[in-house]
């Protein structure tokens, strides 16, 4: 195995055959903008806040599909308060069915809100300042 060269040569980009005419003129030699003008600079803040703006509006409207879908299934969890008894008799108790609703409605709004806990009778806000 060969040991690699500490140093790269240095490779001309132009390139010319034995009669010294140019076969390869390499790439054109582009310098980098260091400088905006006024315009510019308010031409870039503006496509940059339109960007921030487009995605912030896709990661609220991911948000609210997780949280109406995250109701959704609070909701559907609260209403199967119907209980067989012994028998075939099925019993339905409203007041226990209004309760279950009413605490995963509270439960889903709070983890909206942002406050990453359920609410449950424990930890309510009602009769707090």
């Amino acid at each position: 195995m060969t040991p690699q060269p500490l140093s790269t040569p240095f490779a001309f980009d132009t390139e010319f055959d034995a009669a010294g005419v140019v076969v390869n003129a390499g790439p054109a030699f582009r310098p980098i903008k260091r400088a905006y003008g006024p315009a510019e600079v308010d031409a870039l803040v503006a496509q940059a806040r339109l960007e921030a703006r487009t995605e912030a509006m896709a990661e609220v409207e991911s948000l609210q599909a997780m949280a109406l879908s995250a109701i959704g299934q609070a909701l559907g969890a609260a209403v199967g308060p119907f209980q067989l008894e012994g028998g075939g008799r099925a019993a339905f108790d409203p007041a226990e069915s209004f309760a279950r609703i009413s605490e995963a409605l509270n439960s889903a709004l709070a983890a909206e809100a942002g406050h990453a806990e359920n609410l449950t009778p424990e930890t309510s806000l009602e009769g707090r300042p």
